[in-house]
């Protein structure tokens, strides 16, 4: 038995060609394709950056702060320490007034998170992503290390007030306070060192003036800086902790 095969209509030269031109045409659809999606992920790369940049930059800021801020956290705590040494001895607390307290600052990384969960990730220099991810991880630890830095100081605040007896046990509370707010101050001010060091190498679009607000926030406005208030408050259950919602309705908030 014999099978012929069909004869193209006009030759087997001509249908070969007319096939070249098919495969050819669909070779260049791909090709275009893939161009426009390399376009696509590259213009999407260039916005995750940019808003990875402005984020960072707050940090950067606020990093600033804290190193120029340390200083004077650790003279107010050697002056609380003073005080319950004496309040150890005497077995009472004497008047103080407003000791004031670190600023609680929010570490933020929506626009990493937001990065992370999507496919903009997987277009970025791999290089690159590894030091964000660095960078990002000295964020969250400032911001776990900020929380217990607000339930420390929080303990401390209970000596403000015109004065009272106190026993040895809460002493040794106040005390252990002390330790933590003065380890935890030293963990943000390191973690903020490191995250500038690595953002040093990492050529993102920083926003100078975000940075700058962060860093050029006056000290005095802490009232760490500056000696404890000689306005001591007639009875216990004050702090400066009374003033964050004023405060909060006097600044508003940005979202960039």
């Amino acid at each position: 038995m014999h099978f012929h095969l069909p004869k193209p209509l006009h030759g087997w030269r001509e249908f070969a060609g007319e096939v070249g031109i098919i495969v050819v045409g669909v070779l260049i659809a791909l090709t275009a394709e893939q161009v426009v999606e390399t376009i696509h992920w590259r213009s999407q790369v260039d916005e995750a950056r940019k808003a990875l940049g402005i984020e960072i930059s707050d940090s950067l800021g606020q990093a600033i702060e804290r190193e120029k801020l340390s200083r004077c956290v650790n003279k107010r705590l050697d002056e609380i320490s003073v005080i319950l040494s004496q309040a150890s001895r005497s077995g009472r607390l004497p008047a103080v007034g407003d000791i004031g307290r670190p600023p609680f600052r929010t570490w933020v990384d929506n626009s990493w998170q937001s990065t992370m969960a999507g496919q903009t990730a997987s277009h970025f220099d791999r290089h690159e992503l590894s030091q964000l991810s660095v960078i990002y991880d000295f964020v969250r630890r400032a911001s776990q290390a900020s929380e217990e830095e607000l339930q420390a100081w929080t303990d401390l605040q209970s000596i403000i007030g015109p004065g009272r007896p106190v026993s040895a046990d809460e002493i040794g509370v106040l005390v252990r306070a002390v330790e933590r707010a003065r380890a935890v101050d030293a963990y943000i001010s390191v973690y903020g060192l490191r995250l500038r060091q690595i953002a040093d190498r990492v050529p993102l679009p920083y926003d100078q003036a975000t940075i700058a607000e962060g860093a050029d926030r006056p000290l005095s406005n802490q009232g760490l800086c500056t000696p404890i208030s000689a306005d001591v408050p007639p009875q216990y259950g004050h702090s400066s902790f009374e003033r964050a919602l004023q405060i909060a309705r006097q600044s508003s908030v940005s979202v960039r």
